[in-house]
């Protein structure tokens, strides 16, 4: 049993769930939501960006949230968050490169299939659009996208802090 050394520290309760938490959707996740909630409560960032996944054990309304569950839900080899500054445009240009990714046309430029996980950005997009203009009514916490404006931004997995200025 290789849980057996680890079985006390994985089945901590940490908290009872009110409602579903999973992440298994292209565009959002319960548990995302939590994720991207802990992370700008530490980084006090405007937005945060989690990375498009789907796996991890479902935890069903009423049950308590463990350690492992939260393993389950984090467990990258890309675990670092970055916090750093990035302009409307850059945002809107990155999302629209996502957006590329996961449902391009022509399924050899599809890479991955889902669209990073976002707090406090809100979009519609329209998925057959040409590249580049999928993506319309942008809001920032309820405000609509200013392309000039610099935005603090927190990203957990991958290397989207590049985009940014630290």
């Amino acid at each position: 049993m290789i849980y057996r050394p680890y079985e006390e520290k994985l089945s901590q309760k940490l908290a009872k769930t009110e409602q579903l938490l999973y992440k298994r959707d292209t565009f959002y996740s319960t548990f995302d939501r939590i994720i991207g909630e802990a992370i700008r409560e530490e980084t006090d960032a405007e937005i945060v960006f989690t990375p498009g996944y789907r796996w991890g054990t479902t935890v069903l309304p009423g049950e308590h949230i463990t350690v492992d569950n939260v393993y389950e839900m984090t467990a990258i080899t890309y675990p670092d968050v970055y916090t750093f500054e990035m302009t409307g445009e850059k945002l809107k240009a990155i999302l629209e490169d996502i957006a590329d990714n996961a449902f391009n046309e022509n399924p050899l430029y599809q890479q991955g299939g889902d669209m990073s996980r976002l707090l406090g950005v809100e979009y519609e997009i329209k998925l057959g659009a040409p590249a580049g203009k999928r993506l319309r009514n942008i809001k920032v916490n309820g405000k609509d996208l200013d392309p000039n404006r610099s935005y603090v931004v927190s990203a957990w997995g991958g290397n989207l802090y590049r985009a940014g200025k630290m």
